[in-house]
């Protein structure tokens, strides 16, 4: 199987388990946001691989080029839609006497847009389309491996890692800055990249270690995860940068350990399982070429439900939710074929 092609599948299930927390389905409490901790492990995966296999190392400026050429395109076009939904909907509940909570200063849309983290009287604050907080980190990786990759060339790899190591070790060893700017650039999230790219150079040899035990370490996890989800998650401590510490059971819990290393297991699991037993599913490949669309364009189904979900009981929203999930994937299918396609050439 192609090595690939099981990246595709995780990306099409990591988009879905992030869109299931958003929407009050029956999984919603048994997904956490593990989605995205499996995103950040594989994009970290990625570039190791396209590097390696593109010859980038030599090209620094073609890798950032085609890196922001997947990102940019679809987040400017869901953020200039986001905010022409913003104005039409305070245009209507002005009739009603309500606002849309949202702020849509010069200075936030400028920063959302060049994914720059955004402070409010010294707390943080997340981008116009609220998702696009993973896209910030994402650039940051992607922009220290272009710094890197201009420095070292083919031999980029460890300083790239020592590097995400050093600076998403800091908050754990001196703890946070009180400053959006220094939380951000030293945050855990970093070190999601750093073991992502480990795995992409060690794979193979990790996918033969454990391809004999590969069956019960997965339900194992699984079943930790079942544990965790069904404690009473209080969302997130919000010192630093938020959602680095997840709160259960009035305990805060690094991210990291809690959903971090369990979700890094179940990513080099499928791989085992899928080299193994040499799974092919088209629809999940589908589904992965699908997932940087259904990852953003859940946003408008999220705040369509905001606005009609008190003319609905909650057993009719959970079909609804069904309902507009389904939606999001079809829709996302064409969002893929006909625009972000035209952008990875």
């Amino acid at each position: 199987m192609n090595r690939l092609e099981s990246i595709q599948h995780l990306r099409g299930i990591a988009a879905l388990l992030v869109v299931f927390v958003h929407f009050p389905t029956p999984l919603a409490r048994f997904c956490g946001s593990i989605g995205v901790d499996i995103f950040f492990f594989i994009s970290g995966f990625i570039i190791f691989i396209s590097i390696d296999k593109s010859g980038y190392h030599n090209k620094p400026f073609t890798f950032l080029k085609k890196r922001l050429l997947r990102i940019i395109p679809l987040y400017f076009l869901v953020t200039v839609l986001f905010v022409l939904m913003h104005i039409t909907l305070n245009s209507f509940h002005e009739e009603r006497g309500l606002k849309f909570p949202i702020d849509m200063s010069i200075e936030t849309v400028l920063k959302s847009c060049f994914f720059i983290p955004i402070s409010y009287d010294g707390m943080y604050r997340d981008p116009l389309v609220f998702l696009g907080w993973s896209l910030n980190f994402e650039m940051l990786f992607y922009i220290l491996t272009f710094f890197l990759l201009i420095i070292f060339r083919k031999h980029f790899f460890i300083p790239l890692v020592l590097l995400l190591v050093a600076m998403g070790s800091v908050s754990y060893i001196i703890g946070d800055f009180s400053n959006v700017y220094l939380d951000f650039l030293t945050s855990p999230f970093l070190l999601y990249f750093a073991i992502g790219l480990l795995l992409g150079k060690y794979h193979e040899f990790l996918k033969e270690k454990i391809s004999s035990f590969v069956e019960p370490m997965l339900f194992i996890v699984l079943y930790v995860f079942f544990i965790v989800m069904i404690a009473e998650d209080s969302g997130y401590a919000y010192e630093g940068m938020p959602r680095e510490i997840v709160v259960y059971n009035g305990k805060e819990i690094p991210r990291l350990l809690i959903w971090g290393i369990p979700s890094f297991i179940v990513l080099i699991s499928y791989f085992a399982l899928a080299s193994k037993y040499k799974i092919t599913n088209a629809y999940l490949s589908k589904l992965g070429d699908r997932s940087y669309s259904i990852y953003l364009l859940q946003i408008f189904f999220i705040y369509f439900l905001y606005e009609v979900k008190h003319k609905f009981t909650r057993s009719e929203k959970v079909w609804l939710s069904m309902a507009m999930i389904i939606a999001l994937v079809w829709i996302s299918g064409l969002s893929y074929k006909y625009f972000e396609k035209r952008f990875h050439k």
